[in-house]
């Protein structure tokens, strides 16, 4: 029988995007996905979208930047599906701004957005999770490994993301806690959609990564690793893996490491 049939699995910030292709993938190998997202219109198409490939799934809207909405949330999805196996943090934004002309209240929302909405998540899922010894996953971002020019409040709450998922490996020995850190991914609107917080800065700003020289990564690839990373128990995925040679020589010398990236960043 399939390591995943009748699992199940809470996706939150599962209705479109990474989240939504992480559910495809534990949905095609038969568990349950349960989508978690503040919007019930997108909720509703990316469970059209999952049934279209003979996916069952279940979805609950709840605004994951609120402990009360999140939490009865779970405990709702708890008591309907039986205990969690599986809880994967996908909720995240990104955006571009220099340290100088920083907006203050822009980078405590991207904080609550990449870091506390997975902490009040994990909390929520955590007791149901320590009794099917299950897993969570968090999704950070190479930004959890390393800076990158204008990327300051990003950066920041990913390197929190980080942080806080290597508690939990320390201290929840019960449950699987894995970090995913990938480069760009491949989306519609990637070379658009931050044209209005890059109008002072650099060309390069713009572009996807904050104009990195990496490929955009298939999301339903990079989902597809996921799965396998959980089954392995993986403390780590990262990609493209070429990356983790820079972060290999960043441990060894500061100085070497922000050298390279500022090299190729000025490109």
């Amino acid at each position: 029988m399939n390591h995943w049939y009748g699992k199940v699995v809470l996706i939150a910030g599962g209705s479109k995007g990474l989240g939504l292709e992480i559910a495809r993938a534990f949905g095609n190998q038969g568990a349950l996905p349960i989508l978690l997202a503040r919007n019930s219109s997108d909720l509703e198409s990316a469970a059209q979208s999952l049934a279209s490939d003979d996916i069952e799934s279940d979805y609950v809207t709840a605004d994951a930047t609120d402990w009360d909405s999140v939490n009865s949330a779970i405990q709702g999805l708890i008591q309907k599906h039986g205990d969690l196996n599986v809880l994967v943090n996908a909720i995240g934004k990104s955006t571009r701004a220099d340290i100088e002309n920083l907006d203050l209240t822009e980078a405590e929302e991207l904080l609550d957005i990449n870091y506390l909405t997975a902490l009040r998540c994990v909390k929520s899922s955590l007791p149901s999770l320590k009794k099917t010894r299950g897993h969570i996953v968090n999704i950070g971002s190479l930004s959890s490994k390393t800076a990158w020019p204008f990327m300051t409040p990003y950066t920041a709450s990913k390197f929190a993301l980080a942080g806080f998922t290597h508690q939990l490996r320390i201290e929840i020995e019960e449950v699987h806690s894995m970090l995913v850190c990938p480069g760009p991914i491949k989306r519609e609107d990637a070379g658009s959609r931050y044209e209005s917080q890059s109008e002072n800065l650099p060309e390069a700003a713009r572009k996807p990564g904050g104009g990195a020289k990496l490929k955009g990564i298939c999301p339903r690839k990079l989902a597809e690793q996921i799965v396998k990373g959980c089954e392995k128990r993986k403390a780590e995925i990262i990609m493209p893996w070429k990356t983790k040679i820079l972060f290999v020589l960043s441990s060894i010398s500061t100085r070497w490491g922000d050298w390279l990236l500022k090299k190729n960043a000025s490109k």
